[in-house]
Parts: structure tokens; sequence; C-alpha cells
């Protein structure tokens, strides 16, 4: 698992706290885990259920006024969205 969350927490403590960063981390490693769960067909739908709480979530707890503050949000999509059901994985 990428620990892009927990690098950023130690460059840039304002704009991703150390919690804000481990329950980050604990959401992407939970996601991928749910999605593989569900059957084949469902995991694209399950991926973006997934990332789009995760946005919402993190979107109101991760300081976003910092000029950083969006870097988890993408970290969500890349990991959960890109890698969960990126081209190279058979979703349906």
């Amino acid at each position: 698992m990428h620990v892009h969350a927990f690098v950023f927490a130690w460059l840039a403590p304002a704009a991703m706290p150390w919690p804000a960063a481990i329950a980050l981390y604990c959401w992407m490693l939970a996601s991928c885990v749910v999605i593989l769960f569900f059957p084949v067909i469902l995991r694209r739908a399950v991926a973006f259920a997934l990332t789009a709480l995760g946005t919402v979530l993190f979107g109101i707890w991760v300081p976003i006024a910092s000029p950083l503050g969006w870097t988890a949000l993408v970290l969500l999509l890349k990991i959960v969205g890109g890698h969960m059901i990126g081209p190279d994985r058979k979703t349906g």
C-alpha cells in the first residue's frame, strides 16, 4: 500500500495533519478490502461510492484552505478509484 499520506504529513503537517493521514490510510486500505469482497461486476460501483464518501469526509476534515489540502482527495482518487478499478483490472 502506498505511504503517500504519511510522507505528506511529515513534509507538510499544516496541509495533512498526522491524525488525518492515519485516517486516510485506514480509509483507503479498508476501501480496497471492501471492494475485493464484492463480485467483479459490482466493484466499479462500490469503488466509486467509497471514493465519493471518502472525498466528502476528508474534504470536510482535512484543511482544504491550505494550498496543498487537496492532496488527500487526489490520493483517494488515485488509490481507490485508479488502482482498484483501473484499466488493468477486470471489472465486468
